[in-house]
């Protein structure tokens, strides 16, 4: 979901400000199935959050002038990943002897980004 607001700057001909944004909303997922029962229950969950992006600038004829930012609130989160019991066999295993420790990998999504960007267009 998205919005756009526009609106011309008094002191500054012909340039135009805007202020646009899009927000969504992540449901929580899960992220592996158990293999041990023959239902296949799920044994992890990665919690739902929201996404928002915001960019605010100028523009006039060919130019563009904005400052934009990317996952705003920084939520911090997986694009997928999956648990599972780290290895306790062998010389180099991650954890010292004993049972397996329950560990979690996965693939984090992007941090918060703010910048500036101009364009031209040709």
């Amino acid at each position: 979901m998205g919005a756009t607001f526009d609106s011309h700057l008094g002191h500054f001909d012909q340039w135009t400000s805007y202020l646009n944004g899009s927000w969504r909303y992540i449901a929580p997922q899960y992220s592996a199935l158990s293999t041990q029962s023959a239902v296949g229950l799920p044994i992890g969950v990665q919690p739902g959050y929201w996404w928002v992006d915001v960019n605010l600038g100028i523009t006039k004829g060919r130019y563009d002038i904005r400052l934009y930012s990317k996952n705003l609130l920084d939520k911090q989160a997986f694009n997928q990943g999956n648990p599972y019991a780290a290895t306790t066999a062998g010389p180099g295993a991650p954890v010292p002897p004993g049972p397996p420790s329950p560990s979690f990998a996965g693939i984090p999504i992007q941090p918060r980004v703010i910048g500036l960007g101009v364009s031209i267009t040709f």
